[in-house]
């Protein structure tokens, strides 16, 4: 058994369950969470005799144990790919809503920045306490938008999740926000890999990266189609319905070449 990769036990909870109904209100047992699902990620990219590509990362295809030690499971759209090598393009993309690259609707090619993307946006959720999916009737924009739109003012510590009471190491913070910004980067040729990301979230020193402004080289319209896609369409009512009657609460969704081509159009 791969460490920190693992089926399910009788004793595990999702990762999902503990941030938004157990008490995951301590940064630092969210930030173990972090470190917890960013080493199985190096292993599978790094570690293995090939390259795996996961997938479907997302709070809940984590599992903790009594410790809070994090576990990443669920390895049904994993793919495996020779260190080095491009991956096919598939027919079919598939991915969760709020956690799939943009990218991939896009190329229709899984690669490793697809899952440095689904961990970018896995670190926000940690740190903010929020859902990525797009919420309707005025409620607040895209957790990796509004994010974006922090840091740019330079108020990325305001996305701390409000549960914590400003009772956090702002270092670590910080470390997980920009990390998880770096990772979640519109341009998969500025995004860390698994390694770096690592780096950053384990070294006190680490130097923090400057990250640019989201510039969009397509269209204003293209870019909204995408990340509609990507980032799914819930309200309110749907999303807390959804969670509150299942243990993933975000399913995997699948969309054909046809489906993905209109999204550029």
């Amino acid at each position: 058994m791969l460490p920190n990769i693992q089926e399910p036990r009788t004793n595990d909870h999702f990762c999902c369950y503990f941030l938004y109904n157990l008490a995951g209100q301590v940064l630092f047992k969210r930030y173990k969470i972090a470190l917890g699902v960013g080493s199985a990620l190096l292993c599978l990219h790094t570690e293995c005799e090939q390259c795996v590509l996961h997938g479907d990362m997302k709070p809940a295809n984590i599992l903790l144990g009594a410790s809070r030690s994090a576990k990443l499971g669920d390895f049904g759209l994993a793919r495996l790919v020779d260190h080095g090598a491009d991956s096919r393009t598939t027919q079919v993309v598939a991915g969760t809503p709020g956690y799939i690259d943009p990218e991939l609707v896009s190329s229709q090619r899984p690669c490793l920045q697809s899952d440095i993307f689904s961990f970018g946006v896995v670190l926000l959720e940690i740190a903010c306490g929020r859902r990525p999916a797009t919420r309707s009737n005025g409620a607040p924009p895209p957790l990796l938008n509004w994010v974006r739109q922090l840091y740019v003012r330079d108020s990325i510590l305001a996305a701390a999740d409000r549960r914590l009471d400003g009772e956090f190491d702002v270092q670590q913070m910080r470390r997980v926000l920009v990390a998880g910004l770096w990772c979640a980067h519109h341009d998969q040729c500025q995004r860390p890999s698994i390694a770096q990301a690592m780096d950053l979230l384990r070294r006190e020193d680490a130097e923090l990266p400057v990250l640019d402004p989201v510039v969009h080289t397509s269209s204003p319209e293209a870019v909204r189609s995408l990340e509609e896609i990507a980032y799914g369409d819930l309200s309110a009512e749907a999303e807390d319905s959804a969670f509150q009657n299942s243990s993933t609460h975000s399913h995997t969704a699948y969309h054909t070449s046809t489906d993905s081509s209109c999204l550029l159009e």
